[in-house]
């Protein structure tokens, strides 16, 4: 990252609150890296500071934690590597079969305990004894 050492006035870069207009987060994630590889706990303004320290450059708060976020998780992959290997157990099997293949022809209907008929659950059935449901609920 390079500032231009001539003033220029009338520049709209220059003119800037004192910022540079090229760094981006992925420089930043270069800069910092090493600094939160040896102390994790450094939060964005004390970063922001070691870079206007080291490299004279003043950059937004946000590229600072934008850059921070993405060290961290370049970090993060080095310490913990994905798994190569598959963990145990089968896949999963997300298809449904057909009813030539010896899938369901229908839907699983509710049936009631109580009454014993399709279509709704104890707590709503209307032909069944009262004390059952009552018996039910003192389950429940």
């Amino acid at each position: 990252m390079r500032r231009n050492p001539y003033p220029h006035e009338e520049c709209h870069s220059t003119r800037r609150a004192g910022t540079c207009v090229g760094v981006t987060k992925f420089w930043v994630c270069d800069q910092v890296i090493d600094w939160l590889k040896e102390d994790g706990n450094l939060g964005p303004t004390e970063l922001r500071k070691k870079l206007k320290e080291t490299h004279k450059v003043d950059v937004t708060y946000r590229k600072v934690y934008l850059g921070k976020l993405l060290a961290q998780s370049r970090t993060w992959l080095l310490m913990h590597p994905p798994l190569l290997k598959s963990t145990a157990g089968g896949r999963r099997k997300n298809r449904m079969k057909s009813a030539l293949e010896g899938g369901s022809t229908s839907k699983k209907r509710k049936k009631c305990p109580i009454c014993h008929d399709f279509g709704h659950h104890w707590y709503k059935c209307k032909n069944g004894n009262p004390e059952d449901i009552a018996a039910m609920e003192a389950v429940r």
